[in-house]
């Protein structure tokens, strides 16, 4: 038996751990990259084509994903690992080096695979093995050091003064190489430490100056140096906050303005571009944890800086990095819609179409770009909902199309989180399009399509893996599978009541009357209305425990619908309970 590769091992782990999380790779790469253009390398490990990446090389997926130590430990006993010595022992020695270098090469060969990566790592630790072998040999810097001022005094009694200065001046340069960058990178590092303890005190305004003073150190000698610092440091922060309650994104969002800054100074506009698609990014997410008011005025800058960026991107010859842009700039542009509401939302939403109808009409790019074309149809589809009205047949339409075509072209490019979320946006679309359908064969059918359309996200969303997909599915489903029963007054009928009966238990595991109480209410005033239909079909033999069932699902409903101040909830459930006690009284 063949055993399998240490990529193939590590592939499989990252392609669990997202899936898991419920990440797209488009998700990911952003996350851990803070960039879209690492898309191919993340599809490369988990299709098992990378057979022996070095761990340090992905430890942005790694952070990402919270893989642990021992989890790499398994990957590798259960291959055939055998880790590069020299690039180990580079990583261990000369980190700062070998990250530099990796910072230049993917700066200069953004659609690199991971092969092409590792194989110049393994050739620069080589290359500095050799180097450190001869510097060694010359015992010490010091040792360098007193020789070249040997020859230097030699020289200069020889008379010949162009020699002396030439040693001298060869000795100056290795004085400035041993000790300038070494010291400079010690008290970058104290800087940036004294920043995350600023932070951490919640002086923002005091750790952004600290770690932009950090990134200056390097100004002199190297500016790429102080434009990584920056981003490094900005995706660190971007990284914590995303998975806390509370977050620091606007001192992220503000270190990359800098880079930005740094970049239009030297002329780069296509990567000032870059970091003001990256702002824009964190703007975004930071707007979901702030007040309507100050989310509001993220977003405007949000959609400002993706504007700025896709001028500039759609010039140069990233075309991956634009398309993420504009569909950045899009999704932007449905949230600011989406927080006026009303009129004032509209020409949001407008825009945004006509964003992701662009994209998705130019030649070629489902071909180029299938992990994005699928995103753009099904985000174009919940545009189309977030603009329609419930009762404008066009706009359901439209946005049934678009999930149509996420589905088909997410299952091209093996995005099953996209096809299930365009199968559960087509159920609800189908449902809400057999309400406004009048013959009634056609309703049945498109709630059969809306049921079968659930159900095949079902097979992606397990309760385990992802509860609230999960929960807000079966809910969904269990609409659909009672709406069908109510109208078919057959045979039938008990056979959906049941199945829907199910399926809103399902969704009772993971909407409690603690974690959702509203949501809760609502699913028991369903389930009452469910017995106390089961109860007038024709021949049901519990027909007085049905409504007695019935009764204490409404009245569950009536205490959090009153707790919570829904009047009007209330009243219903308790009219309901009055017409099933008089029967219980029949």
């Amino acid at each position: 038996m063949t055993q399998q590769s240490f990529g193939a091992a590590l592939g499989a782990l990252i392609k669990q751990k997202r899936t898991v999380q419920g990440m797209t790779q488009l998700q990911l790469s952003e996350d851990a990259y803070q960039t879209p253009g690492k898309v191919r390398r993340i599809s490369e490990l988990e299709s098992g084509t990378v057979a022996n990446p070095h761990p340090k090389t992905i430890d942005p997926l790694i952070v990402a994903l919270n893989i642990s130590d021992e989890e790499l430990a398994q990957c590798a006993r259960a291959s055939d690992h055998q880790p590069d010595k020299d690039l180990d022992d580079a990583y261990r020695n000369a980190r700062n080096l070998i990250d530099a270098l990796l910072y230049q090469f993917e700066h200069d060969n953004p659609d690199a695979s991971f092969s092409e990566v590792d194989d110049f790592l393994k050739a620069k630790a080589r290359h500095w093995r050799e180097l450190r072998g001869r510097i060694v040999t010359l015992e010490g810097t010091e040792t360098e050091l007193i020789k070249l001022k040997d020859s230097a005094n030699a020289a200069l009694q020889g008379g010949d003064f162009k020699a002396a200065d030439q040693f001298l001046e060869q000795a100056e340069a290795l004085r400035q190489t041993e000790h300038t960058l070494s010291e400079i990178s010690k008290l970058a590092a104290i800087r940036i430490t004294r920043g995350d303890i600023k932070l951490l005190s919640g002086d923002r305004e005091g750790a952004l100056g600290t770690y932009i003073g950090a990134a200056e150190f390097y100004r002199a000698f190297d500016i790429d140096e102080t434009v990584m610092t920056l981003d490094v440091i900005a995706n660190r922060i971007y990284e914590t906050g995303r998975r806390s309650l509370e977050s620091d994104f606007q001192v992220a969002s503000s270190l990359l303005a800098k880079a930005t800054e740094i970049r239009v100074e030297q002329g780069q506009q296509q990567s000032a571009a870059q970091f003001k698609y990256k702002a824009a990014l964190i703007l975004r997410n930071q707007a979901l944890k702030e007040s309507r008011d100050r989310a509001s005025e993220l977003v405007d800058r949000a959609i400002s800086l993706n504007r700025e960026a896709e001028t500039v991107l759609t010039q140069g010859e990233d075309q991956f990095f634009a398309t993420t842009t504009q569909i950045n700039l899009a999704n932007c542009l449905m949230d600011k819609g989406k927080l006026l509401g009303g009129e004032a939302g509209q020409a949001y939403f407008v825009e945004a179409i006509a964003v992701f109808e662009t994209l998705l009409a130019r030649e070629g790019f489902e071909r180029e770009f299938p992990e994005l074309a699928c995103h753009a149809s099904n985000n174009l589809g919940t545009a189309h909902l977030a603009k329609s009205k419930p009762s404008d047949p066009d706009e359901l339409s439209a946005a049934l199309a678009a999930f149509k075509r996420a589905i088909s072209l997410s299952a091209k490019a093996n995005e099953p989180d996209i096809w299930a979320a365009a199968q559960v946006n087509s159920g609800n679309v189908l449902a809400s399009l057999s309400d406004l359908t009048e013959p009634a064969n056609e309703k049945a059918f498109l709630r059969l399509q809306a049921i079968a359309a659930y159900c095949a996200a079902l097979e992606i969303y397990p309760l385990s893996f992802f509860p609230h997909q999960y929960g807000k599915t079966q809910y969904g489903l269990a609409t659909v599978l009672q709406a069908h029963a109510m109208a078919l007054q057959n045979e039938l009928t008990e056979l959906y009541l049941m199945r829907a009966i199910g399926s809103y238990g399902e969704a009772l595991k993971v909407f409690t009357q603690l974690s959702d109480p509203l949501m809760w209410a609502r699913i028991q005033t369903n389930l009452g209305a469910i017995y106390a239909t089961h109860a007038e079909i024709d021949g049901t033999s519990s027909v007085q425990e049905d409504r007695k069932t019935a009764i204490t699902y409404f009245e569950n409903a009536a205490t959090v619908f009153d707790a919570e101040g829904y009047g009007d909830q209330v009243k219903v459930c308790r009219q309901a309970i009055e017409s099933i006690m008089g029967k219980l009284t029949d």
